[in-house]
Formats: C-alpha cells, structure tokens, sequence
C-alpha cells in the first residue's frame, strides 16, 4: 500500500461572530440610526485568538469602511462597536458586516433597516359590520359586563391594532397578510357606541383613525300570558279567519 501524507492545513469552520443588539432587522421612522453589537471569536474555537477588524458595505460588497470598536481596538475574543448613519432618506437598506479574527478568517452576516417615514392607511373593518347590532347572544364572555366580541379586519402587515371604545383601549396585531382579529372588544353602554381604530407600524408611524359605530341592544323578548306553554284553551277553538277563539 501507497500511503500519502499531506501537509499539515487550518480547518476553518469557526469563523467570527457579529450580533446585533436589537437584531437582524431594524425599522425606524428617523432620518438617523445607530446600529450597536458585539463581535465575538466563537466557543470552540483555540485559545488566544482575537478578533482583529470589522468593516460594513452599503453597496453589496463593492467598497468596504472599517467599523470601529467601542474602546478604539479590534484586540480581543469580543469587541463592542456602534455603527452610525446619518441623512438617511426613506427605503430598504441591506447592510453587509466582515468581521476577521487574528487567524485571517472572515465571519459575513447582513443587516436590514427600514426606513419609513409615511403612516399606514387606516384599518378595515370586516366583522362586525359598521351599524351591526350586537346583543348578549353575540357575547363571547357572559360572566363579564357588557357584550364582549372579537373585530376583525385588514391593514399594513406586522402592524400594531388599537380600538378604542370611550376611554377603553383594546390592541392586536396583524399577521404577515395584514389580517387581525382584536379580541375582548367591549360594548357596556345599550344603544350606539362610537368605536375608533388605529394601525402603528413598525417603525412607529401611526394611521388616520377608521372610524364606525355598533349597537348593543337584545331583542325583545315575547311572552305568552295565555295559554301557558303546553296547555289547553278549555275547548276553546281558534278560528283562522276572525283569530278569535270560540267555545
């Protein structure tokens, strides 16, 4: 048998770490951001190595600036740093971070910040219809006050829902289609309520208000005073025509 050694080589599998403090996508409705996070040798990897720069790319890796750490040196195993932008106009910027480490090796990860300046459209209101009467029938908690229901709409996905009823507040959130249903909404006050609706965004902008009105009111209810119910007319007759009973 033919035995072949090679040269000894680095598996580079650890590479560094960047983490951002408030995550990997940012939405803000300002004109200034500040992106802060840690990079970082990961466990695992041999003893002594640092971390030795951190740089960022707007333009898709074409041209790369150094990002500073926190105490002025890229030196050891974990480094803060703060990424600033400023005159920031209204889109979808996709940030690309190279952090390297004292062994040559390079760890890439991307950050995404919104910028968005507009407020949402208002909210939609599907279920209950506006002028809809509700009554204790519609009530999902009995043992509470009121007629208690869930509403349902549509508006700007990821959103934060707030309706309010007199001086309630009720919140929910849309999903990733814009679909909410807000539950718990509270009708205590019979006869018309004026209800108020409103969609923040993620970046904190806030919609016109969308506005409608319920009813709480319970049908009458009808009694028979006579005859009771199952009993007999003590042969009595009801005539079809008169609607007069005869004897």
């Amino acid at each position: 048998k033919t035995q072949v050694v090679s040269q000894p080589f680095v598996v580079r599998n650890l590479s560094p770490l960047v983490s951002f403090a408030d995550g990997e996508r940012t939405v803000t409705n300002l004109t200034a951001a500040e992106i802060k996070g840690t990079v970082s040798v990961p466990e695992g990897a041999a003893k002594g190595i640092t971390i030795t720069g951190l740089e960022s790319s707007l333009d898709d890796g074409k041209n790369w600036k150094p990002v500073f750490a926190a105490d002025g040196n890229h030196d050891s195993p974990n480094e803060q740093f703060t990424f600033a932008l400023n005159d920031l106009p209204e889109q979808l910027y996709t940030i690309l971070f190279r952090a390297r480490d004292s062994r040559g090796i390079y760890g890439r990860t991307i950050k995404t910040l919104i910028v968005d300046f507009g407020p949402p459209p208002p909210p939609v209101v599907i279920s209950p219809q506006p002028s809809s009467v509700l009554g204790d029938s519609d009530d999902h908690d009995p043992d509470a006050a009121g007629v208690q229901f869930a509403l349902n709409g549509k508006a700007e996905a990821e959103s934060l829902i707030k309706v309010s009823v007199d001086a309630s507040v009720f919140t929910g959130k849309t999903s990733r289609d814009g679909a909410f249903a807000v539950p718990g909404v509270t009708l205590k006050k019979h006869g018309e309520n004026a209800i108020s609706l409103t969609a923040e965004d993620a970046a904190g902008n806030t919609s016109p208000p969308a506005r409608i009105n319920l009813i709480y009111n319970n049908p009458p209810t009808l009694k028979f005073a006579s005859p009771r119910p199952d009993g007999g007319l003590n042969h009595a007759v009801f005539h079809p025509k008169t609607r007069e009973a005869r004897h």
